[in-house]
């Protein structure tokens, strides 16, 4: 009897962590961007031939200063959109892209997207739009 009320514990334990887990790690969120065809100094730009890679900030301050953000993501020169899987919940996510040409320049932030995992009580369900 006293093993089934260990084994009973071990089992309300793991799902208590389990479901803890999944409140933690409750948001995903997919990114998505257009390259310019311009420079900033009006020159033309063609992402295609010209695009070295695109480097993703985000964190949870909001900021227009790439250095400002918590993580930094280097990517190919064609991609276009990426899905963060761990957005934590209770906190908004903000998020910046720029393009690094062959030369080595980097263009100037992209507008500042932000996405909001709302916070789930215990045994209850999260609501939200997408």
């Amino acid at each position: 009897m006293k093993k089934m009320n260990k084994v009973l514990m071990v089992m309300v334990v793991a799902v208590i962590l389990m479901f803890t887990v999944s409140i933690v790690m409750a948001g995903s969120g997919t990114l998505t961007w257009t390259d310019p065809t311009t420079r900033a100094d009006g020159s033309a730009f063609n992402p295609a031939t010209d695009a070295l890679k695109h480097t993703l900030y985000y964190g949870l301050q909001s900021a227009i200063t790439p250095t400002n953000y918590t993580t930094k993501v280097d990517l190919g020169a064609t991609v276009t959109s990426m899905t963060l899987t761990t957005l934590p919940a209770g906190a908004t996510t903000y998020a910046i892209v720029t393009i690094t040409d062959k030369q080595n320049l980097e263009s100037a932030a992209s507008n500042i997207a932000s996405k909001s995992i709302p916070q789930s009580k215990p045994g209850t369900c999260i609501l939200q739009f997408n």
